[in-house]
């Protein structure tokens, strides 16, 4: 391998390192969401819920089945859930953030920060300190 290649792979290995810390600023490990109900009667256990009423999704863990993660999604049938392994459903959730990453890129108006967006979420309003 000569010098010209050692280059154009450190500035390529740069160029990933770059990216991937991009996407992992996405990730706000600060804000975790935590459970809004400990129980469900069909589902004992933690639930995290997202959204409003009309369009909530809730994910639930039951203790002593902790490989998977039973999803409700607005799309579903009252009652309905969808089963998720947990390595899929990582690979749903790193999709969904790169996918946003992405589109905070494009998006015409600027993004908000994620500790912001996710107090606007929580509360409704925008934190002013």
């Amino acid at each position: 391998m000569n010098v010209i290649d050692m280059v154009g792979m450190q500035e390529r290995l740069a160029a990933l390192r770059a990216e991937a810390a991009a996407l992992m600023s996405q990730i706000n490990t600060a804000y975790l969401p935590t459970p809004v109900r400990s129980s469900h009667p069909n589902f004992p256990g933690s639930v995290w819920s997202v959204g409003r009423r009309h369009d909530q999704w809730n994910v639930y863990v039951v203790p002593g089945q902790e490989d998977v993660l039973y999803v409700h999604h607005p799309g579903d049938m009252p009652g309905d859930v969808q089963p998720m392994e947990i390595d899929y459903a990582q690979d749903v959730a790193m999709a969904l953030l790169a996918a946003c990453h992405h589109a905070n890129l494009h998006r015409q108006s600027p993004p908000e920060l994620p500790v912001v967006a996710a107090a606007r979420r929580k509360t409704g309003r925008i934190p002013t300190e």
